[in-house]
């Protein structure tokens, strides 16, 4: 059934879009482009797992590979916020140091 390729789907989506992402910042796109990137990127990411386990396709190789590409994705958002709003980020850099040490 072609529903139950959605959740991968979703995860390859995510795989690509924080890499597009990044290039764009180097190529200076428009800010509105992140925040769709973003919001789709952040929507696939909740409901990818919600949608496998509806269909009864969750495993742990998906349930691995989405881990790998909230990884990458989230990793892509980090590296285009500091090199867009490095200044703006060093003012909570020990919060933020703090934050993803938990989160690692």
């Amino acid at each position: 059934m072609i529903l139950n390729y959605v959740p991968i789907s979703f995860i390859y989506f995510r795989f690509l879009l924080g890499p597009a992402l990044l290039i764009g910042a180097f190529y200076d796109i428009n800010d509105y482009w992140y925040v769709i990137g973003v919001s789709l990127g952040f929507l696939s990411d909740l409901f990818d797992g919600i949608i496998a386990r509806r269909l009864g396709v969750s495993t742990d190789k998906l349930r691995s590979l989405d881990s790998w590409a909230d990884t990458l994705f989230y990793s892509c958002l980090l590296i285009i916020a500091f090199y867009k709003y490095h200044s703006e980020l060093m003012v909570i850099i020990i919060p933020l140091i703090i934050l993803i040490s938990l989160e690692v």
